[in-house]
Formats: C-alpha cells, sequence, structure tokens
C-alpha cells in the first residue's frame, strides 16, 4: 500500500513546518498522521525513509533551484488571473529568505533513493517520489474556485473565515 506525505516547509525556523500522511486503504486512503513536530530538513528525510519503499512525498517549497528555472514563471501565466501564482526560486532570494531547506532536503531525499522526476510518477508507479508541489494553484482547481484561498497571512479570524 502507498504512503502520500504532505509537506509545507516552513521557510524559516520561527515557523512550524506542517506534515500530513495519508496511507492508502482498500477503499481510498486514511490519514494517519497531520502536525507540525518536524524542525528539519533531515528529520523530514528521517521520517519520509521510515515509511518503507512505496511512498510519494509532496512538498510545498522550491526542490531543485537551478539558474533558469521556470516554473513559477509558467504557472503565472496560467493561474495569476486566479491569483494563484508562486514566488520565483532563485538561489539569491531562497539564501535572503533563509529558505535553502528545499533544495537540502531535495539532496537528503535523494540520497535516500527517492525519485525527484515527476515525469517518472505515473498512476499505480511503485517507489519512492518526492515532488515540489502549488497549493493554491491545485486548491483553484480542485475547489473550482474564481481565487486563491488567501488563507496565510492576516488576522487569525480572516484566515478562518478564508478556510470555511
Amino acid at each position: 500500500m502507498t504512503t502520500f506525505i504532505g509537506l509545507d516547509l516552513a521557510w524559516t525556523p520561527h515557523h512550524e513546518t506542517g506534515v500530513c500522511v495519508l496511507e492508502e486503504s482498500g477503499s481510498g486512503v486514511v490519514l494517519h498522521e497531520l502536525h507540525c513536530a518536524i524542525k528539519s530538513p533531515e528529520a523530514f528525510a528521517t521520517f519520509c525513509e521510515s515509511f518503507g519503499s512505496d511512498v510519494v512525498v509532496a512538498i510545498d517549497a522550491p526542490l531543485i533551484v537551478q539558474p533558469g528555472r521556470r516554473g513559477e514563471a509558467q504557472l503565472g501565466s496560467v493561474y495569476g488571473k486566479y491569483h494563484a501564482g508562486a514566488y520565483s526560486a532563485n538561489l539569491p532570494f531562497l539564501t535572503k529568505m533563509n529558505g535553502l531547506a528545499g533544495p537540502q532536503l531535495a539532496c537528503l531525499l535523494k540520497a535516500s533513493g527517492f525519485e525527484l522526476d515527476p515525469g517518472k510518477l505515473a498512476t499505480h508507479a511503485a517507489g519512492r517520489f518526492a515532488l515540489e508541489v502549488f497549493p493554491h494553484p491545485a486548491h483553484v482547481v480542485l475547489f473550482d474556485l474564481q481565487r486563491a484561498i488567501k488563507y496565510k497571512k492576516g488576522r487569525v479570524a480572516c484566515r478562518r473565515k478564508a478556510l470555511g
């Protein structure tokens, strides 16, 4: 059975990193864990390794950052009208924002046998896969929204209302 792990990687040490683990069952998936207990890329890589050989890890953080990266620009051209873009991931920006945990995590997962090429993840493919995801465009598509859900900034009451 496949384990699906979602990670919302905190950009700075004073914010929490969110983890969600779903496990495949006979009729779908079952929530196995939901917490903010992971504190470092090393701890998360070790955590992922513990789930065996059939794992898909979806990470909300830039993983492979090279000159000429175009993912965010392409995403913005399609989902910008929904206010569902993403910050451009480049090494100077990530260094300034203390956001190098994603590339560090990618190296650790690759060293542990995780495939980082999303093109190799096919329906019902067995193995260890880790890929970068963009939640705001996913929300727009999955929930047929006209705008991205703004739930990360602002007063708690406003964020709760958006999530409602």
